[in-house]
């Protein structure tokens, strides 16, 4: 069995509608590295690669063929008050306060 370079057995495969604005918050907020892109006649995404220090995840622009994914990704970060920060200056919306959701972080 061949599994390419930066690939693991079972690799996250992401349908989603706005492909490419998904891509860019990927990487503006967590520091995806984009390592390889093919797109489609339209100019949408076919398929593109992102790396996230030893984990890989691919997605595509969602069709009537393979409407958008539905799914949940856990990312470990070093720091997640900077991870949240950086995701809401992307854009985003918190929804909850993390320790909210954990019960407090273990060093509080």
């Amino acid at each position: 069995m061949h599994i390419p370079p930066g690939f693991s057995v079972v690799t996250p495969y992401i349908f989603a509608s706005e492909a490419d604005a998904y891509v860019q918050f990927l990487k503006s907020a967590f520091g995806a590295h984009e390592i390889g892109r093919s797109t489609m006649p339209n100019g949408r995404i076919a398929n593109c690669q992102l790396r996230f220090d030893t984990a890989t995840i691919m997605i595509s622009e969602s069709t009537e063929q393979f409407p958008s994914s539905q799914s949940a990704l856990y990312l470990y970060v070093a720091n997640a008050d900077e991870a949240v920060e950086k995701a809401l200056a992307a854009g985003k919306v918190a929804y909850a306060i993390l320790p909210a959701i954990f019960g407090g972080c273990p060093n509080d």
